[in-house]
């Protein structure tokens, strides 16, 4: 009996194991996103204060994060996120991004968001925003799997998003107004 209970008590203290709550901010512990991603694991919430973050971010084997803007503030991110590894087919599955404003005005090219190996990732409530000299907002990508963009805005970009190859990227409810053409690969 004491055997059996020592059991249900080391399996109850284990599903009691939460994910880290890393936060991203002036006076915070990570002063960009990038150190955060850096820092977390799977199932960890990233939480972003006001502020605007110049920088690139790469998310490669990280799975089922949370990563948001704080309630109420205005995140933008002037750069690009990348959820691939380029060099191996490293995933980066589940992931939630919420509340972010991919702000990609005055650069010549490219993608805000870009998949390569990620799967079933979702982008609610963001904001592309570009200035129509050729940026891209969210490149589903691929064969490897679906990804989701939910009320989401598309604004003065080149491309808003790419309907992904083999259908890897869907859109819902969102506006999608005044960009350069329509979708590729729509359907």
């Amino acid at each position: 009996m004491k055997y059996v209970l020592t059991l249900v008590l080391v399996a109850v203290m284990a599903g009691s194991v939460s994910a880290a709550l890393l936060e991203v901010g002036a006076g915070k512990p990570h002063t960009t996103i990038q150190s955060a991603v850096n820092a977390a694991g799977d199932g960890d919430e990233i939480v972003i204060y006001q502020g605007t973050y110049v920088e690139t971010v790469t998310v490669t084997a990280l799975n089922n994060m949370y990563v948001h803007a704080n309630p109420g503030d205005k995140v933008v991110l002037q750069g690009a996120m990348n959820l691939h590894n380029p060099s191996s087919a490293t995933w980066s599955d589940g992931n939630t991004f919420e509340g972010i404003w991919f702000d990609r005005r005055g650069v010549a090219s490219g993608w805000a968001v870009q998949h390569q190996y990620a799967r079933s990732n979702t982008y609610q409530n963001c904001v592309f925003l570009g200035d129509g000299s050729g940026v891209n907002g969210l490149y589903g990508n691929l064969e490897y799997g679906l990804n989701l963009a939910r009320h989401s805005t598309f604004y003065g970009m080149a491309v808003p998003y790419s309907h992904g190859y083999n259908s890897g990227l869907h859109v819902f409810d969102s506006i999608v107004a005044f960009n350069g053409s329509q979708p590729y690969n729509y359907p």
